[in-house]
């Protein structure tokens, strides 16, 4: 399956649970995103780390 795009940018992977309103960031060469929420109530306090491809 071809990655969505959206106005020149692209996903590269997915996050391993659907979250509403994470935040997330490129440092380094890595793909931060950490917060969000499973059930639109609370944010989790979980962060997922990725290399950028």
């Amino acid at each position: 399956m071809e990655p969505p795009n959206w106005h020149g940018n692209s996903a590269v992977d997915s996050l391993p649970m659907p979250l509403s309103s994470p935040a997330a960031a490129i440092i380094d060469g890595k793909l931060y995103a950490a917060g969000g929420s499973v059930t639109g109530r609370g944010a989790q306090a979980k962060m997922w780390v990725a290399d950028v491809p």
